[in-house]
Order: C-alpha cells, then sequence, then structure tokens
C-alpha cells in the first residue's frame, strides 16, 4: 500500500480606476481671502460624454469643493457638536427620507446649527446619508466652521453622492483640526483586525482595515479580478474570493515567503493511490490546513505539483519514502510558457502566473507528462474542467475546445 504526498510548492524557476463614470469641472470659484465671508462658489459641472447627463460624481469635483472651503476657515478649533444625527438608514444613498427620519431628528439637526440641513432633508432635496456626513463632519469641526461650511457642503450635497461628499468633509476636517484628522487615523490603523476561521467544510474570513491597508487589498484585488469575461456567470462577491485565493496561490509560488520549519510554505496533501484512481470504497484526500476533499480535488492538485510516494503496512505505518520529483518539470512549464502564453481555456486569457500544468489525460491513468498532453489552466477553469466535468477536446484544426457536461446539452 502507498501513500503519495502532493506539495504544491513554489516552482522552480494599474493604478486603481476610479468606479466613478468621467465628468469634467467646468467651473468653480473660491475667491475670497482666508478669513473673508464665504465666498460665492459654482459648481457648474459639463455632462457625460457617455450619457450627456450631468454626473458630478468625481474626485476633482469632491477636492475642488474642499479647496473653496479651505479657503474660509481659519485653523482654530472650536465648540463641539454635542447632538449627532444617528439612526439606522435604507442602504440606497438616494433614497428619500425614509420613515426612521422622525421629528426629533429634525429637531437635533435644529438644535446642533444645522437649520438648512435640517430643511433640505424635509424637503428631499438630499438623503439621509448626505445628512449624516455633515452632521459627522459638524461633529469634527465645530458650530464655528459649520456656520461657513454647512451651506458648501449642502450645495456639494445636492450635486455628489454620499461617498464623493464625505471627501469634500474629509478635506475641510484635515484643514480645520489636522491633528484630530491624525487621530482619527491612527485610532483607524489600532482598530485593524482579520478573522480567518474553520467551519465544516468552508472557511470564514471576517475583519477590517484602515484606509491605507483597504487601499492596498483593493488594489491588488482590481488586479486580479480584472473585468468579466463573457460566459462568466461569477457574483462580484464570488470574482473578490477568487482573487484573494489567486493573490494568496502566487505569492506562495513566487518562493519569496520565509521559509517554515525549515522549507518554503507550500500547501500539503496526503492521498492514496486509489483514490487518485477513482477506485469504490476509496477514502478523501487530506489536506493540510483543509481537511478532507475529494478525489477530483486531489487530481487536480497533483497535476502540477511535487510528488513524494511513501509506502505504509496495513497499520499505516512508513516502511519507505521515495524520492521526490515535480509532476511536471519546471523545463517543460517552460515551454508550456512559450508555447501557450496564457490560460487555453476557450475564451480565457489569464496570464501565464494565473496558471498550472494540466495533463489532458492525467498520469495517475497512465497519461504521458509530454507537451502535447499539457496545457496551462488558470485556477478557476482547471477546478472546472476537474470539478465542474468539463472536457478539453480537439476541434477539427486541432484547438481545444471547451465542451461542457452533457446534462447542460439537456
Amino acid at each position: 500500500m502507498s501513500f503519495l504526498a502532493a506539495q504544491l510548492a513554489p516552482p522552480q524557476t494599474a493604478p486603481r480606476r476610479s468606479p466613478f463614470r468621467r465628468s469634467w469641472l467646468s467651473s468653480i470659484s473660491a475667491t475670497s481671502p482666508i478669513g473673508a465671508a464665504m465666498p460665492p462658489i459654482t459648481l457648474a459641472i459639463t455632462s457625460s460624454r457617455t450619457t450627456g447627463t450631468p454626473r458630478p460624481t468625481t474626485m476633482a469635483t469632491a477636492t475642488a469643493v474642499a479647496i473653496a472651503m479651505v479657503a474660509v476657515y481659519t485653523p482654530a478649533r472650536r465648540g463641539r457638536v454635542n447632538q449627532i444625527l444617528s439612526c439606522r438608514v435604507s442602504n440606497n444613498p438616494i433614497a428619500a427620507p425614509s420613515a426612521c427620519m422622525s421629528a426629533a431628528m429634525v429637531s437635533t439637526l435644529t438644535t446642533t446649527m444645522l437649520p438648512a440641513t435640517a430643511h433640505a432633508l424635509v424637503g428631499g432635496e438630499i438623503s439621509i446619508d448626505h445628512a449624516r456626513v455633515i452632521t459627522g463632519c459638524a461633529a469634527a469641526v465645530g458650530t464655528d466652521a459649520m456656520a461657513k461650511g454647512e451651506p458648501i457642503l449642502l450645495e456639494a450635497a445636492r450635486e455628489l453622492d454620499p461617498y464623493m461628499l464625505s471627501i469634500a468633509a474629509a478635506h475641510l476636517r484635515h484643514a480645520v483640526d489636522p491633528d484630530g484628522a491624525l487621530l482619527d487615523a491612527n485610532e483607524a490603523y489600532e482598530s485593524r483586525k482579520v478573522w480567518l476561521s474553520k467551519l465544516g467544510n468552508m472557511y470564514r474570513l471576517d475583519g477590517q482595515l484602515d484606509a491605507e491597508g483597504g487601499a492596498y487589498l483593493q488594489t491588488a484585488l482590481n488586479a486580479l479580478m480584472g473585468m468579466p469575461q463573457a460566459g462568466d456567470n461569477r457574483s462580484a462577491a464570488q470574482r473578490r474570493a477568487d482573487a484573494l485565493v489567486e493573490l494568496a496561490r502566487q505569492k506562495l509560488n513566487s518562493g519569496e515567503l520565509p521559509q517554515v520549519g525549515g522549507q518554503k510554505p507550500h500547501l500539503s496533501l496526503l492521498v492514496r493511490a486509489e483514490t487518485l484512481r477513482g477506485e469504490p470504497g476509496a477514502e478523501a484526500a487530506d489536506l493540510e490546513w483543509g481537511g478532507a476533499v475529494p478525489d477530483e480535488t486531489a487530481l487536480r492538485l497533483a497535476c502540477d505539483c511535487a510528488l513524494t510516494e511513501v509506502a505504509i503496512d496495513e497499520d499505516g505505518n512508513p516502511l519507505d519514502v521515495g524520492r521526490t520529483r515535480r509532476s511536471v518539470h519546471p523545463s517543460q512549464k517552460r515551454a508550456l510558457v512559450v508555447r501557450d502564453r496564457h490560460c487555453r481555456f476557450t475564451g480565457c486569457d489569464a496570464p501565464v502566473e494565473w496558471t498550472d500544468a494540466h495533463h489532458l489525460r492525467h498520469w495517475i491513468h497512465g497519461g504521458p507528462t509530454l507537451l502535447w498532453n499539457l496545457v496551462l489552466l488558470c485556477g478557476r477553469h482547471h477546478r472546472l474542467v476537474h470539478e465542474g466535468g468539463w472536457k478539453l477536446e480537439p476541434d477539427a484544426g486541432g484547438e481545444l475546445v471547451a465542451v461542457p457536461p452533457w446534462p447542460r446539452w439537456a
């Protein structure tokens, strides 16, 4: 009896785009010197080039609003607002004031020296999410600054979504009270945390990051997610999850992580040969940190890995340990990169860094580890071929075509 210990060992060998539609700031004026009466501010936004609809939701617009506010504020920080609007609100940022906006909330806005905000909220000119941004800014900068800032923020609120309005409010906070802004940033950093828990056959991921940490992660995930391809029916959350796993896989494969226990970190899979062959009654494979996994998962992981055969007796005691070998030699992997250039699944152009070698006929079933029996597949499509039951068949011209499982034709 023998076991195969498979190690998915390291091989031997764009700035973030704004999620908002582009629009252009036509003119914005803030001419009065610091400390003067509040200047008139003009927000004239040209229409979107793609739709012709006014869409002033750009970072430049929010920043320009903040610059206009900085021109009329002194750095002195005075009284704090004691009462702040707080309630559960709809996730729709443009919804009309909901039932939770009671007369008491309007009274709160009025008594906190924000009567214009209260009037705009009652009249449906701004959403409750806009009001929360304005009241939060008031709590941070104080009533004196808000006496001049409220009209500007209200004008911006009528044009910007709550997120972009919060950017303008953040610039105001930093201009009036940079020490307080730094304190907020430090508190956010100290609140960072991530939980990773194994629950059954799933991992549960939860946590929070400060603005910089979140920006690093978001930028990396965006790069790995890319644009949805034709036929990709994954949700945004699923694509984000796949990108996070791919980020970890690529880092492990790079061989740049520090050693653990005298060797580079890797996934370890313990599987019986009869499990790989699909024999009836064979037990599942064991994935380190992952638990029991089915035979098709073991076959996929064994396509491109480091293999070590271990002979055991009837009691499971090791009798002999063979030499570790690569299921696909590094020189063969380089040749595949030159030939395939990307994932070979129909319609996929995932770069080679996202791929593993796949045996068209698995080596456990007698398939040779030769170039004509190997192709590069990205993680998502490699899983479709094994666990998903898809096939890669050559067409009349010799090009591989992805064929779905037969029930999908019914």
